[in-house]
């Protein structure tokens, strides 16, 4: 019953415009709480709620992304004939995704940063390794964690 509340309210904040219901209404659509699971609804909800600078969902984006959520279907299915076909997809993700994680720093999002020196630490994500970026990243990371505290 409780869920079923949470989505009812989360829907009609999303309709005043509140970029949290959007996130928590996103994230409802992307794990199916109470509702059919729908990529195209988490997508969009999260979206607009990322175009509000809201962290969580600038976050939530990025990693969808990483994680291949929001690609064309199809590609799989040219790849026997295509191979080339495959290195396209992690690539357009991966524009996007760092694109969001920087966006996610504007906002001073931690975990958005710590992401990035990670991936630029590591040199994964089709990013090359920049220990000096990294640092930035970090230092941001601990500077924003320290005025937090204080």
């Amino acid at each position: 019953k409780d869920v079923v509340k949470s989505r009812e309210y989360f829907a009609k904040a999303v309709e005043l415009g509140n970029a949290n219901a959007m996130y928590w209404l996103g994230y409802c659509y992307h794990e199916g709480i109470d509702c059919e699971p729908s990529i195209e609804k988490t997508l969009e909800l999260l979206q607009r709620a990322a175009d509000m600078k809201h962290p969580g969902a600038i976050f939530y984006l990025a990693m969808l992304y990483r994680n291949g959520v929001g690609a064309p279907v199809d590609y799989g299915v040219l790849s026997d004939t295509f191979p080339f076909i495959i290195a396209i997809k992690p690539f357009f993700l991966q524009k996007k995704m760092l694109r969001y994680l920087k966006k996610g720093v504007e906002v001073e999002d931690t975990q958005c940063m710590r992401c990035l020196a990670d991936i630029y630490y590591h040199g994964t994500d089709g990013v090359e390794v920049d220990y000096p970026l990294a640092l930035q990243y970090y230092h941001q990371v601990f500077i924003i964690s320290q005025r937090k505290s204080t």
